[in-house]
């Protein structure tokens, strides 16, 4: 796993011959990053990693295909869906609370 800045400029130079893809992680938000699909013309992909309330395991949120606006703009997203997490919030369920676990 890298981790870089994720700019417009650096995500555009990226390119993979893997058939999993190149996933690179940002330095600035810990859970941001970008997976670039293989072939020269790969598509890009911005996502966001996060934990459910309840429940195990990580959850990928797609927040979009690079091009589409700056990397800044999906940083500041994956920002705001982290903060949705942090309210208990799944960004994948409709933005509907979790409940809370019961009491063991």
């Amino acid at each position: 796993m890298e981790r870089r800045k994720l700019t417009d400029r650096f995500i555009g130079s990226l390119q993979t011959d893997d058939p999993r893809g190149l996933q690179v992680h940002d330095t600035d938000v810990k859970e941001f990053g970008v997976t670039v699909h293989p072939g020269k013309a790969g598509r890009r992909v911005f996502w966001v990693l996060y934990r459910r309330p309840i429940g195990k395991g990580r959850r990928r949120y797609i927040l979009g295909d690079a091009g589409t606006k700056p990397a800044d703009e999906f940083r500041d997203d994956a920002r705001l869906v982290l903060a949705d997490v942090l309210r208990k919030q799944d960004p994948a369920g409709g933005g509907e609370p979790q409940k809370e676990a019961p009491p063991a």
